[in-house]
């Protein structure tokens, strides 16, 4: 199914963990307008938050930053993480909820988990304990799609019910170009990782957006076995002094996991 089909724009929500996630699937954006939830302000370790840059291209794009746009810094969620605070990750999707509930929201996109970003993946587990109780509050089934951040944009083909919209030319061109503006107002982490991207699949594959339905529960399994990059790069921030503890999928993530999926 493609989204172009959708016979009538939905009330979509885009809802990510960092500001800035919102170029991988800028022509959604555009196109779907949606209120928009950030978890975190993007701040990272070097505290210099994203939010106000992010805002500014959210609304070139036709997109509104909600209440709940920059949640939390990352230092902030970190720091929870670690001390296994439950209950402040239940309070977040318990906020996210009463908002898709307050917007009638019918469609909401986020972040994939990949086992590339704490932030992103613990993002899905709240959006997808957001979306069933604001589904169940309402009497009323809430689509719930996710993207991915890392790896070739225009794949997607092997996750069943996956949903793709295909940009136009002038579409990429704005979504290229966006991108670009973004990187170089922010530097940092997320112009190293578009670059990367550009380099490795080239310009055209951002030429499609891929959604998909997403089993969450089965995504984290696989971490039982592989090792996700988050924390070998949480090993290397300790070593380099940004961090006093890495983040581990077992003994932090999986607790709050379970948590988050009851």
């Amino acid at each position: 199914m493609k989204i172009n089909d959708l016979p009538e724009p939905p009330r979509c929500a885009l809802i990510v963990g960092h500001p800035g996630h919102e170029l991988r699937i800028l022509g959604w954006v555009k196109r779907m307008q949606p209120i928009v939830v950030a978890l975190t302000d993007g701040s990272g370790h070097i505290g210099q938050s994203r939010l106000e840059i992010s805002r500014k291209f959210l609304g070139e794009a036709g997109a509104t930053p909600s209440r709940l746009y920059g949640m939390s810094s990352d230092r902030e969620i970190y720091s929870k993480i670690l001390e296994q605070d439950h209950l402040f990750f239940l309070g977040l999707a318990e906020s996210v909820a009463n908002l898709l509930i307050d917007q009638s929201t019918e469609f909401v996109a986020g972040d994939a988990i990949e086992g590339y970003n704490p932030s992103h993946d613990l993002c899905r587990l709240i959006i997808d304990r957001a979306v069933r109780l604001a589904s169940n509050e309402r009497g009323q089934i809430i689509k719930n799609y996710a993207f991915p951040l890392v790896g070739d944009p225009s794949l997607g083909g092997y996750f069943e019910n996956n949903m793709t919209i295909k940009l136009s030319s002038d579409e990429l061109t704005f979504k290229l170009s966006e991108s670009q503006r973004y990187i170089e107002k922010t530097g940092g982490v997320l112009a190293s990782e578009v670059a990367i991207s550009v380099t490795n699949y080239g310009k055209a594959a951002f030429g499609t957006e891929v959604f998909h339905v997403e089993d969450s529960s089965a995504a984290l399994a696989n971490f039982e076995q592989e090792q996700p990059y988050y924390e070998l790069y949480g090993e290397q921030q300790v070593k380099a002094g940004f961090y006093k503890q890495a983040i581990k999928y077992r003994e932090h993530i999986a607790p709050l996991a379970r948590r988050l999926l009851q």
